[in-house]
């Protein structure tokens, strides 16, 4: 990752493979790559962090 290009382009990757993956288990859940802090909405949110070695 030499650039924001990059680093934009991984996150939308991981984003559409969680997706993927959750919505087979879990009914209207939703993956979002927005800051924490820059959500804009005020609702309940879930972060999940993971990582394997």
């Amino acid at each position: 990752m030499s650039n924001y290009l990059g680093i934009a382009t991984v996150t939308a990757t991981l984003q559409r493979m969680l997706q993927q993956s959750v919505q087979t288990d879990v009914e209207g859940a939703r993956v979002t790559t927005s800051r924490p802090e820059n959500t804009g909405e005020l609702q309940k949110q879930e972060l999940v962090f993971t990582s394997t070695i």
